[in-house]
């Protein structure tokens, strides 16, 4: 390893481990009342309205949670639209009006109406344990929540996270 590397290594390691320990310290913190294990619902109205049965789904799933004023979520609809073409994604759209305005969000969105729900006043999001969105939760092979996450994340770091929910 050349010295100039090592000096660069030596000068800025500590600083990587401060800032990754604080990182994952503050998500955890962030995620610690997120349901994990089993599901607090086991059915949801859809948009279009019917019952959406999250026993009867194939595994692994995801449930996004959205809002239409949540900036970080704009980042991620062509994310999601993508995605629900090779998974079933539950997005759940709260606090953000009445049927007819998450019809109408869901509709410029692209979301799938048959797994699409409106939580207007928060309820479902209280009840999966997110304080905020966007909010994700994977569901395993065996119907239970095995990952969740809060924030942004990727495509690929979605599918990682579905295909490790499927093991």
């Amino acid at each position: 390893m050349p010295q100039r590397l090592k000096n660069f290594a030596r000068r800025n390691l500590p600083w990587l481990i401060a800032f990754a320990l604080i990182w994952f310290g503050v998500r955890a913190w962030q995620q610690r009342d997120m349901a994990s294990g089993p599901l607090p619902v086991t059915t949801l109205p859809a948009l279009d309205g019917q019952i959406i049965r999250l026993d009867a789904l194939p595994r692994p799933y995801l449930i996004h949670f959205t809002a239409s004023w949540c900036p970080i979520c704009r980042l991620q609809h062509e994310t999601m639209r993508a995605l629900s073409q090779e998974y079933t994604v539950i997005q759940i759209i709260t606090q953000s009006g009445d049927r007819r305005q998450a019809l109408a969000f869901a509709r410029q969105h692209g979301m799938k109406l048959p797994l699409t729900v409106n939580d207007p006043d928060g309820r479902l999001l209280a009840l999966f344990g997110s304080r905020a969105v966007p909010a994700d939760f994977f569901v395993g092979r065996n119907g239970t929540i095995v990952l969740h996450e809060m924030g942004y994340t990727s495509g690929i770091g979605y599918r990682l996270r579905l295909w490790w929910a499927g093991l």
